[in-house]
């Protein structure tokens, strides 16, 4: 479990670092996902009591956002293109737009 910790430390410190890392550079440096680099982010911070900022937390899609992207959906462009052009995982793209009632 120390272990554990202390790889999730690392992780951490590199995503509150300043100047502050990408998160491809910590996936590349620390061979983890981006869900592995939230989740000890996550942990990290509630153990030490650390706040992670509301716009660093909330990495939800816009209301807006989401009907342009159902409209770019309607013309039918590639699901991939959006998710590049937004900076989402395919995931995320299916979690708010799909499942929120856009299926046809």
């Amino acid at each position: 479990m120390e272990l554990r910790w202390q790889r999730w430390k690392i992780i951490a410190d590199m995503y509150f670092a300043s100047p502050r890392k990408t998160l491809a550079a910590i996936e590349r440096a620390c061979h983890v996902s981006r869900a592995q680099i939230y989740h000890a982010v996550k942990k990290v911070s509630e153990k030490e009591g650390i706040s992670i900022p509301e716009e660093r937390s909330n990495r939800k899609i816009s209301n807006s956002d989401i009907e342009e992207i159902k409209k770019k959906l309607g013309e039918g462009a590639i699901r991939k293109d959006i998710c590049w052009e937004y900076n989402i995982s395919i995931d995320t793209l299916i979690k708010y737009v799909v499942r929120g009632g856009i299926r046809q």
